[in-house]
């Protein structure tokens, strides 16, 4: 499951407050110690465990630049890491 958290915190309010939207997947990272998650780094740790091939995980996440630094790829090709999917 790919999944992606968001807590209500009052920076997080006052974003969505002051219609900002795009600051949240920022906050969204600056807030992984309090819990919060971003899509793309779900998708890249189902990519790490094989659960998905990195090709699958690209047309999926919003940051397909970040995704593509995660896994040292070259920006002109998708690399697709290889191996035994455990599902």
């Amino acid at each position: 499951m790919v999944f992606e958290i968001l807590l209500g915190n009052d920076v997080v309010r006052n974003i969505i407050r002051e219609d900002k939207n795009q600051e949240l997947y920022s906050q969204m990272q600056l807030g992984a110690q309090q819990g919060m998650r971003p899509l793309d780094d779900s998708l890249a740790e189902l990519v790490r465990k094989y659960v998905i091939t990195l090709e699958e995980a690209f047309p999926r996440c919003v940051h397909p630049e970040q995704l593509r630094k995660m896994f040292k790829t070259p920006s002109g090709k998708n690399i697709l890491l290889t191996g035994a999917r455990k599902y």
